[in-house]
């Protein structure tokens, strides 16, 4: 009998990989010049509305993985998560660039983060302003659920691993992956770098509109050896603890990517960026310098930092034999 997933499976989890990574690349991509160039918060600011609710989901991660990993649901474990959560999260990201008029910066400023805290691409452009982001956070939300719903249904005859789990809390569960070496190693390597890639889609728009003259380049731009580590850590302990590491690596995912928009929201601030509600004007010399450096030399030094950790990192496909 083949191993190999049946093509129905594979569109599946296809489909909620679109999800999300939609939701962990758009965000970065298209936020922070909807807080400073169309509400009008000034970049600092912007930078921490960006990575506090990011930073949140980090703490709840790890902990949804555990909860997955004992879920028992006849449906298949983590199947009923997809549907209820991916269904809210759609909703969640429509509201999140859905902000009205309320007459305050910040009033506007807490709609985003409070939207994001419960929860890029040209279809902004083709209606411009505010009603761009809204017609845009609306398609990428109908995207979420088409991707969640495509996740489930795709999912129910995925085959089922019989790794029983052991008891633990969820804070023993994380120090046993915190031990394996080449997960960390790995981690680390992937952290880093969803920094660099979210201070590059962080800097997209605004590279395109402030330096190359409003060139539409806002398009939306890594995880196999992932369950490599998982599959070996099952093979040693036969405890199954897929969903704890997905949830940290998710978790780390999470934090590059608000880190990085807020990396380039610092380096912006340094440039002294002018903040506006309607995206043109002029800027100093200065912060047209911080638009390209944080686009391009700081995620290069910080991918070259990345290599770090994984020179270090020795699985091998034997091991996995």
């Amino acid at each position: 009998m083949s191993g190999e997933l049946p093509g129905r499976v594979r569109a599946g989890y296809g489909l909620g990989s679109v999800a999300t990574g939609a939701f962990g690349t758009v965000p970065g991509l298209m936020l922070l010049p909807y807080l400073t160039d169309t509400l009008g918060i000034t970049a600092l600011v912007a930078g921490v509305i960006v990575f506090a609710p990011k930073a949140w989901d980090v703490v709840l991660n790890p902990i949804a993985g555990r909860i997955s990993d004992r879920s028992a649901d006849p449906r298949g474990p983590r199947r009923p998560f997809l549907l209820r959560f991916g269904l809210a999260l759609a909703v969640c990201f429509a509201l999140l660039f859905a902000a009205p008029d309320l007459g305050s910066r910040w009033a506007g400023a807490l709609w985003v983060l409070v939207a994001f805290v419960a929860c890029a691409t040209a279809i902004r452009n083709a209606f411009g302003g505010r009603t761009g982001y809204q017609v845009m956070g609306v398609t990428i939300g109908v995207l979420l659920a088409i991707g969640a719903l495509g996740a489930y249904a795709g999912t129910r005859h995925a085959p089922i691993g019989a790794v029983v789990t052991r008891p633990g809390t969820v804070r023993d569960q994380l120090r046993l992956v915190a031990g394996a070496r080449d997960f960390r190693l790995l981690l680390g390597t992937f952290v880093i770098q969803a920094v660099a890639t979210g201070a590059m889609l962080a800097g997209v728009d605004y590279l395109s509109r402030w330096v190359l003259g409003d060139k539409d380049l806002s398009t939306v731009l890594s995880l196999a050896m992932l369950p490599d580590c998982a599959a070996l850590d099952a093979r040693r302990t036969g405890s199954n603890r897929i969903g704890v590491y997905t949830g940290v690596w998710t978790a780390g995912e999470t934090l590059g990517l608000a880190v990085g928009p807020g990396v380039y929201a610092l380096v912006l601030a340094v440039g002294g960026y002018v903040s506006s509600t309607s995206g043109h004007g002029t800027q100093p010399s200065s912060a047209l310098t911080a638009i390209t450096l944080g686009f391009s030399l700081v995620p290069g030094i910080l991918v070259l930092l990345s290599l770090i950790p994984l020179m270090r990192y020795s699985l091998t496909e034997q091991e996995l034999r």
